[in-house]
């Protein structure tokens, strides 16, 4: 059995090298961002609020990004001691009135599950966990490694993102364990490697489990969900995009949405808000526009008018004087351009802006806008972005606060989205698993799980196929800033 343990998290006062600067007859820390800091680290790090960061540096409006120095306030103790007692009150006043339920799921770090619910166990069963990822072992410095010289240590993006899972999915066992769960965890590194893999799909324990966790390979995703199949053993895939997996494999559950949840996402948060206005659907090269029969199609379902574009992204002023007859100064004119062309998303976000003088705009867009450098924040904001993701920003919930403690307090690291997916799928499989409940009927299908970073809605197509997760949030800019705006 694993034996884990949940350490207390203590503070301590931070010892800063970092050089202070004199800024209008106040002190700053003058802070070069380093990789995987974000506004809430720094915020614990130098004990100022988030605010007090944003406001000291124009509002942060194009976020943190690698080598840019930002400035943190001094604060003097007796500022300090002001600021604690306000952020004390605030917490008195948060969970004043909580029932002892609710407490118990803060102090577990749990995430909130249907309609509130603390998984106690109710049968003590031991759940059997396996899990098998790409971790490249051998790849790494394990000698540095056991000296605890992590710090050191180059660990491709690749290699970290397994890691950063496998952390979190140990961060839930311990959640799990404090309230009685009882667990036994198998992990393997199977090196992305087919061959690999078939030894240690050979090991005994393996037989025996309730859940598999991984692999991620996609050959390695269907000699494992072979396996699993054969055996009646619950596989979750949690990064594969790959829709052909679930066919035909009841076992079998696909945790990245598909395109298409990210296509169906935008569309209908469109429709619900904004009924009656102009819909404009953009498709500039073969896969936009694949992306763009598809919104188009789910509007004509709807029975909702919209207008189709086929433009050319070279000819960028007669794609400009195109979209532009087809704009009305009496509504909101909805527009989709679901293409990850930067070039062009970059233009034509450039020519829309010049346009929103004489017109209202609420511009659908792809995930990966959000790490477009080339666009201007001003155009996000003035245009009304909405972008689907996966991965929400949901930093000031008190049941993420308290996970994020316990991961810090483990790894002496902040936790990334991959941390968190690893956290919120052992979490709510093995409480699932526990209680015996059968994954293919509505218990637990259909029903919107609500993770630390992000949601799950488990939906099966058929009765011979597997389980995938259709759950997208949308974000949009409001403030200057990227929020979430569908829970």
């Amino acid at each position: 059995m694993l034996t884990l343990c949940m350490g207390v998290l203590t503070s301590c006062t931070a010892q800063h090298k970092d050089s202070v600067v004199v800024k209008d007859g106040k002190e700053f820390y003058a802070v070069k961002i380093e990789p995987k800091q974000t506004l809430y680290s720094l915020s614990k790090k130098y004990d100022v609020s988030q605010e007090d960061i944003k406001a000291a540096n124009n509002g942060l409006l194009q976020g943190l990004k690698k080598d840019e120095v930002v400035y943190i306030p001094v604060l003097k103790k007796s500022e300090k001691k002001v600021k604690k007692e306000e952020k004390e009150e605030k917490l008195d006043e948060r969970l004043k009135g909580l029932s002892d339920e609710i407490q118990l799921q803060i102090d577990s770090t749990k995430p909130r599950l249907p309609n509130e619910k603390c998984p106690i166990p109710s049968s003590k069963k031991l759940v059997k966990v396996g899990l098998i990822l790409p971790f490249h072992l051998s790849a790494l410095d394990t000698i540095r490694a056991k000296k605890g010289e992590y710090l050191d240590l180059q660990i491709p993006n690749s290699i970290q993102a397994f890691i950063d899972f496998y952390e979190g999915a140990l961060t839930a066992l311990d959640s799990l364990k404090r309230l009685g769960y009882r667990v036994d965890l198998y992990a393997y590194d199977d090196n992305g490697d087919t061959s690999v893999l078939k030894q240690i799909l050979k090991k005994k324990e393996l037989e025996g489990l309730n859940l598999l966790i991984g692999p991620v390979n996609l050959d390695c995703v269907k000699m494992a969900s072979a396996f699993c199949a054969s055996k009646n053993i619950y596989m979750i895939s949690p990064l594969s995009k790959n829709e052909e997996v679930i066919t035909n494999n009841p076992f079998l559950v696909k945790v990245s949405p598909a395109k298409n949840s990210y296509l169906s996402a935008v569309t209908y948060n469109a429709i619900k808000k904004y009924p009656g206005c102009n819909f404009i659907v953009i498709g500039d090269n073969d896969k936009s526009k694949q992306n763009a029969a598809y919104i188009k199609s789910l509007l004509d379902g709807k029975s909702i008018a919209n207008t189709y574009l086929d433009v050319n992204p070279s000819k960028l002023t007669i794609t400009v004087e195109s979209f532009k007859a087809h704009l009305l100064k009496d509504t909101v004119n909805v527009v989709f351009l679901p293409t990850e062309n930067q070039s062009f998303v970059t233009k034509f976000m450039n020519s829309m802006y010049k346009l929103s003088k004489d017109y209202k705009f609420a511009l659908y867009g792809m995930e990966s806008w959000t790490d477009y450098a080339s666009i201007d924040v001003l155009h996000f904001q003035g245009l009304n972005v909405r972008v689907p993701s996966f991965y929400l920003n949901r930093y000031e919930s008190p049941y993420i606060d308290n996970m994020i403690y316990s991961y810090v307090n483990k790894f002496k690291t902040e936790p990334s989205e991959y941390a968190f997916t690893g956290y919120d799928l052992t979490y709510i499989f093995v409480s699932a698993i526990e209680k015996n409940t059968d994954l293919n009927n509505n218990d637990f299908l259909n029903i919107k799980w609500k993770g630390m970073m992000q949601d799950y809605l488990f939906i099966k197509n058929s009765a011979e196929s597997g389980i995938e997760n259709r759950q997208v949030g949308i974000l949009e800019f409001k403030n200057y800033q990227l929020v979430c705006t569908q829970e």
